[in-house]
């Protein structure tokens, strides 16, 4: 789902946003969601977020932070029950989105900063995500992309700019356009890597700790190093260390009904 596409598919009435046949209603400034747990719209540019109706479990203890830049517009962040988001988020532009579904069933809360130098982009991540602390920063017109069931460890970060531009001398052309990134299904990024412009991470793949993934990363697969390149195939993860066999098979035959 791209920018436009988000904006052509939601249905809004006063307060309440309708996506996917769920609804969410507009928080208030400062809004505490529940114990413990506040959304703090740092000031009032543009910025609208929405929780998903009834939900206590869409922001996580410690809280989200939303702010913006002066002079931007339009910017929405739709975050759905049992998201347990706790981190940052800015705006320094219009028209972005950032929509995260919600829906996991873990019981750690997911640790993010995204920063929106752009117009025209959006983050959107699919059900049962979980991250210890994952940066993203986009350029104008892309997206970034985390399917089901994705698991982010600590340092990690996405980029689909390189925040400053490169061009040849002789025909004064960009060479480093923004680029978006997709993040399959059930795909685990190990500490400290770092994921660049344009790439896809294939479904039940694996990504290193400390890996910089300036290529495609196929499905089933490990993926490591400076710059990244293939370790194994035919490989996939669980979360629980040590699974049973039902635990694999769960995991597997869930993986092949979504693809």
């Amino acid at each position: 789902m791209n920018c436009k596409d988000f904006f052509k598919s939601v249905d809004l009435v006063g307060e309440v946003l309708k996506v996917n046949n769920k609804r969410f209603r507009l928080v208030d400034h400062k809004a505490k969601v529940f114990e413990g747990k506040k959304v703090n719209i740092r000031n009032e540019c543009g910025v609208k977020v929405y929780l998903e109706e009834d939900s206590m479990d869409s922001v996580a203890k410690g809280g989200l932070e939303v702010n913006a830049t002066l002079g931007t517009s339009n910017n929405i962040v739709v975050i759905g029950r049992n998201a347990k988001i706790t981190g940052k988020i800015l705006f320094n532009g219009s028209e972005n989105v950032c929509f995260i579904h919600g829906d996991t069933p873990y019981p750690i809360g997911s640790s993010v900063d995204f920063r929106y130098n752009s117009k025209g982009s959006i983050i959107e991540i699919k059900e049962k995500f979980t991250s210890n602390g994952l940066t993203c920063v986009l350029g104008s017109n892309t997206e970034i992309v985390i399917g089901k069931d994705v698991m982010v460890a600590h340092g990690v970060s996405i980029y689909t700019t390189d925040m400053h531009g490169i061009f040849d001398v002789e025909d004064k052309k960009i060479l480093n356009l923004p680029k978006s990134v997709t993040v399959s299904d059930h795909v685990w990024l190990g500490k400290d890597c770092m994921i660049t412009k344009g790439v896809c991470i294939g479904t039940g793949s694996i990504v290193g700790a400390k890996a910089l993934v300036s290529k495609n990363v196929p499905e089933f697969s490990i993926s490591g190093g400076v710059p990244n390149t293939t370790i194994r195939k035919n490989i996939s993860w669980t979360r629980p260390q040590n699974p049973t066999i039902e635990q694999i098979y769960d995991v597997y035959n869930e993986i092949k009904s979504d693809a």
